[in-house]
């Protein structure tokens, strides 16, 4: 019973500090140096399923990531709902954040299939193993996705 009611207070504790972490414009997105996500590629044009480069002339910053688009009616559409074209877990490997890891992303294992979430893995024989069970590993990744992102966001303060 204590262990139970510890465990729910350390839960309750890292989702608050998260929620602050976040309250205070600090999310955890995987960028390159230019702090662009999707490796510049449009993530409108991705959820349509029509692969585009973005412009460096045409973007949106969201949750500290710049996103890059194709066209302005792209840019006009992200803009109106970020959260539609927003990757999950902050564009890292979604199998990755399953199993407790930060890995970079392959973008042609983009896939919408699971509760229309923009689910990204590190590669094709990745994205086969999240396919095979991607409601338990949803709820394993959204489990340690707290852990991890505040974890990798104190590691980047220290650093600054």
């Amino acid at each position: 019973m204590l262990q139970k009611l510890i465990f729910t207070l350390l839960t309750i504790f890292s989702l608050i500090s998260f929620a602050y972490t976040q309250d205070e414009g600090k999310y955890l997105v995987n960028v390159n140096k230019q702090g662009v996500i999707l490796d510049g590629y449009d993530a409108v044009s991705l959820r349509d399923g029509d692969v585009k480069k973005g412009l460096s002339t045409i973007t949106s910053t969201y949750h500290g990531a710049v996103y890059r688009f194709s066209s302005e009616a792209n840019k006009t559409r992200f803009d109106a709902d970020p959260v539609m074209y927003e990757p999950a877990f902050g564009g890292f490997c979604a199998y990755g954040v399953a199993t407790g890891s930060l890995v970079g992303i392959d973008l042609s294992t983009y896939d919408t299939s699971f509760q229309n979430l923009n689910i990204y893995n590190y590669d094709k024989s990745i994205a086969r193993k999240w396919k095979k069970d991607p409601s338990g590993y949803y709820k394993k990744a959204e489990a340690n996705w707290p852990k991890l992102a505040g974890k990798a966001l104190k590691k980047r303060k220290n650093k600054e």
